[in-house]
């Protein structure tokens, strides 16, 4: 099995690109995004998309749950 990799800040310009590079390489991603809808693009492209919040830390436990790797893109 494929290391699974978390991405927050996926739908941003730089994670998208990041996001499609992996994803091209048959990496395991999941994306984790405040508006799942936002990441549609995403999920067909074959990435796991839940929903969370880096500002809601209830939200970061089952979305970091079997990742190896959480790559943080997110800014403010």
């Amino acid at each position: 099995m494929a290391e699974r990799l978390l991405i927050a800040g996926a739908t941003g310009y730089i994670g998208r690109k990041l996001v499609r590079r992996l994803a091209d390489q048959s990496a395991t991603v999941r994306v984790i995004a405040r508006s799942p809808d936002k990441a549609a693009d995403l999920a067909e492209a074959g990435c796991e998309v839940v929903r969370g919040d880096v500002l809601e830390p209830e939200t970061l436990g089952p979305a970091m749950e079997g990742c190896a790797t959480a790559y943080y893109l997110v800014h403010s």
